[in-house]
């Protein structure tokens, strides 16, 4: 697997290393069979983010992942409005004539404005994301990508013309849509975006949808750990006031990440002071591990 994964062109730096899903290898050492592990910090890795090589390809993972990302995004909505400024709306069902639909992921609303949201567990391919010498995997992503973006325009175009049970359009108020991923898709610069931006008014038009309500409703790509960041700063500074500035001009070109720690750099600075939203979940995580690891076994001399 590494002969196969090895680069020697403009991709070298970024060349995914297999030692990520399998840290284990497994040698002869000394005349004696042994197991090691060449880079430990890969091996620690394996047990968090990396347990998601062991799961990805079981059947029904694909729908239950999808389910459990889009409750922890409530979640973290839910923990995020310690102000309790926000109004939060779960997904519902809802019809239009005989067919039954459902709503986006999430809205959020205050005195200010509305946020349409969407959660996407769909990650970018690592060879969309390192890939230097060639783009064609980058540009079926970017496609997939806008297909979520156009999902969630078919969707809102419902939500404004009063069918959602659960919701109701406010003229007086601008509404705008997120797409929060599970991991950056790096969907920014004037390079990127554009392109993404591209398509969408294209499946729009081939929809018979008014590309337009682009501009009406401006949408935002953000992974799910700047989207924290951001929801607790909104909480506090009001969703209009927030999203207006992030929507235009340069701005749309810009990672979430980027316009926080620019335009709200002390409303930012005050949120990393509070620390995580999940404290407790945090503890609960630091002391089940460290028990385990006190659990020594014992080592029989060499």
């Amino acid at each position: 697997m590494a002969a196969a994964a090895q680069s020697y062109d403009q991709d070298y730096a970024y060349t995914f290393n297999p030692l990520r899903k399998y840290p284990l290898v497994r040698l002869i050492l000394n005349g004696r069979d042994a197991v090691v592990a060449p880079i430990p910090t890969f091996l620690f890795r394996r047990f968090t983010d990396g347990v998601y090589y062991e799961i990805c390809d079981a059947k029904g993972f694909a729908d239950a992942f999808g389910r459990s990302f889009q409750k922890y995004v409530g979640e973290m909505l839910s923990k995020a409005n310690y102000e309790k400024r926000l109004t939060i709306l779960a997904e519902q069902s809802y019809y239009v004539d005989k067919d039954r639909k459902d709503s986006v992921d999430w809205i959020v609303s205050d005195p200010t404005g509305d946020l349409l949201i969407e959660c996407k567990t769909k990650k970018l391919r690592w060879e969309a994301k390192i890939a230097v010498t060639s783009t064609t995997v980058l540009h079926d992503d970017l496609d997939k990508m806008a297909g979520f973006i156009v999902q969630i325009y078919k969707t809102l175009s419902d939500a404004v013309n009063g069918r959602y049970a659960h919701w109701r359009p406010r003229q007086d108020k601008p509404l705008y849509t997120v797409i929060v991923t599970l991991e950056e898709w790096f969907a920014f610069g004037d390079k990127i975006f554009p392109a993404i931006d591209e398509i969408v008014r294209r499946k729009l038009a081939e929809l018979q949808m008014s590309p337009t309500i682009v501009d009406r409703y401006p949408y935002t790509i953000c992974s799910t750990e700047d989207f924290e960041l951001a929801t607790q700063i909104i909480q506090s500074t009001g969703i209009h006031p927030f999203m207006s500035k992030k929507t235009v001009g340069e701005h749309l070109l810009w990672p979430l990440y980027s316009f926080l720690g620019t335009v709200f750099k002390d409303e930012l600075s005050q949120v990393r002071k509070r620390g995580s939203l999940f404290v407790e979940e945090m503890g609960n995580i630091h002391w089940a591990l460290k028990d385990r690891v006190c659990e020594t076994p014992s080592v029989p001399p060499n």
